[in-house]
């Protein structure tokens, strides 16, 4: 059990919000190459103890402004735009209230 899960989530959402063309592996590359790796010292890639180290969100940020994500600009016009709340999932309708007699 792992309480760094919804932090490292939430610093994903947050970036892909910053940089909406990127892929989903892009903004994953990013978290991995900025982490902050523990222990102190600790020059390899994951350990069972720390994974792959501390999420930060500013090095993620500056590493995807540095590197930006490769795009194909056809498939950039293609996506339909986001317009449901995540909170209500695709098939929920928004509910209209009506005054009752």
């Amino acid at each position: 059990y792992k309480v760094s899960t919804p932090h490292v989530s939430g610093v994903a959402l947050v970036l892909w919000n910053s940089f909406p063309l990127c892929k989903n592996f892009e903004i994953r590359h990013a978290l991995l190459e900025s982490a902050q790796k523990l222990p102190a010292g600790f020059n390899g890639t994951r350990n069972d103890e720390y994974g792959h180290g501390a999420v930060k969100f500013w090095a993620a940020y500056d590493y995807l402004m540095d590197n930006p994500c490769q795009q194909d600009p056809s498939s950039a016009q293609s996506s339909p735009p986001v317009t449901s709340s995540p909170s209500l999932g695709p098939t929920a309708a928004p509910v209209t209230s009506s005054p009752t007699a």
